[in-house]
């Protein structure tokens, strides 16, 4: 790994070791379904140990290359398609409570506000 990386394999073999730990690796060899085992494997490196999506989706690709010879690659969701996808969830939002925007006050002792959701949030 060292001629690959220019000794630079710090990284990758803490990545690796989280693959195991995760049991990501176990569970592509055993796996019926590779395209439901691939999303699960996706999911879990994603929410319980701290890698982006692109990162995640990358090795579960490559892993499930190299162990089971499948050629099918999960793409990542486009930046540009999220941001989107943010981006009008967060106008719907704004809209929804902007009738509300009066009653939302901030003092030296307390703050009461409104989530995205309608919720009355308050605090002191």
């Amino acid at each position: 790994m060292s001629d690959y990386t220019h000794y630079k394999y710090e990284e990758e073999i803490c990545l690796l070791l989280q693959l195991l730990d995760a049991g990501v690796l176990k569970a592509i060899n055993t796996a019926e379904n590779i395209e439901i085992c691939k999303k699960q494997q996706i999911k879990i490196l994603k929410e319980e140990h701290p890698l982006a999506e692109k990162t995640a989706t990358d090795v579960v690709n490559t892993l499930i290359l190299i162990l089971r010879g499948n050629t099918n690659m999960t793409e990542v969701q486009k930046d540009e398609e999220l941001l989107a996808k943010t981006k009008q969830d967060l106008i719907w939002h704004r809209e929804r409570i902007a009738k509300y925007q009066k009653r939302i006050s901030v003092g030296q002792f307390h703050t009461i506000g409104l989530k995205a959701t309608g919720t009355v949030v308050a605090v002191g």
